[in-house]
């Protein structure tokens, strides 16, 4: 079976989830940082490990799928069998062991307690979501204009603005910022410019902050400051998590994993792929009438359940 990466990041809208969405950066200038509010207070930070289905608090890793036609939000239980937890939702999202869903007409964002066994609204709607390695929430609003952080209940401070689209992850918060589109890092005191310009960035669990080229024809690893050096060639996009960098080839749609030293092959096409805190690549087949996974060590790929929507995986 042949799975290929397509969608990475869950854009959130007025109504409506929309999967997509890349961080197109270019270069910075000091105009281009975000500035701040300063009414903002100490954040709360989300139950990281809270939202697996059993509440323990051992359990980091979330994998969720939206049923087809939205009306189910489902939690793998194990052995192709998934748990209704939810529903009905326009989309899903996952990060940090995190699941969130938006519900249909008012876009408003909830996210699921695993102790609770019930959905905790946040606020909304938004454009974009995302979760840093401290479990501190972030948002863009739906017209893009600012870049929000959440307090608790549904309060959220201005933190900076405006921008393309956001990203999180152990290196912090990533944003890039319109016009020249300059990527800047978000960790809680300020922010920084690390660089661009590039057409996608991701990290992985590990903080390793990864992106492509404004051409897509190479990958480059960010090596700190403003520094990038260039670990692969062409892809047509990347992701990261717990199983590492995993890139799609051109052409081909095959998926290549980053192993630090080299690439491997692992599959290739697929309509959605994502990875689990715990080390699997999940991806739905291109006419999502399937949800596969693959992990390190196995050498095809297994069946992890029917059609589906859409997945989400952190």
């Amino acid at each position: 079976m042949k799975l290929h990466y397509k969608f990475r990041q869950v854009l959130f809208t007025a109504a409506a989830l929309v999967i997509g969405g890349v961080l197109v950066a270019g270069p910075a200038t000091a105009a281009d940082l975000p500035t701040g509010d300063s009414t903002a207070t100490t954040p709360q930070t989300l139950p990281i490990a809270a939202s697996a289905a059993d509440g323990s608090a051992a359990k980091f890793s979330t994998f969720a799928e939206l049923s087809p036609g939205g009306n189910n939000v489902n939690l793998w239980a194990g052995n192709q069998s998934w748990m209704r937890i939810g529903g009905p939702a326009t989309g899903i999202f996952a990060q940090d062991g995190i699941l969130f869903d938006a519900a249909p007409h008012t876009g408003e964002v909830s996210y699921y307690s695993g102790s609770l066994h019930t959905w905790v609204p946040v606020g909304g709607p938004v454009a974009q979501l995302a979760v840093d390695g401290q479990g501190h929430l972030f948002a863009l609003t739906p017209n893009r204009d600012a870049v929000l952080e959440w307090q608790s209940g549904t309060k959220w401070v201005k933190i900076g603005g405006p921008a393309t689209s956001i990203t999180g992850g152990s290196a912090g918060l990533l944003v890039s910022t319109p016009g020249t589109g300059g990527v800047v890092r978000y960790a809680g005191s300020g922010w920084t410019w690390i660089g661009g310009p590039g057409a996608e960035f991701t990290e992985d669990s590990t903080g390793h902050v990864y992106g492509l080229n404004p051409a897509r024809t190479a990958v480059t690893e960010w090596t700190g400051g403003t520094g990038w050096k260039t670990i692969g060639g062409p892809a047509t996009s990347i992701t990261g998590g717990t199983a590492g960098l995993v890139a799609t080839a051109p052409g081909s749609g095959d998926l290549v994993r980053y192993t630090g030293s080299g690439w491997t092959k692992i599959g290739g096409p697929a309509a959605q792929i994502a990875e689990t805190g715990d080390g699997w690549v999940v991806a739905l087949t291109p006419n999502k009438s399937a949800v596969v996974g693959w992990k390190p060590g196995m050498t095809s790929w297994a069946k992890l359940g029917g059609p589906a929507e859409q997945i989400a995986a952190s």
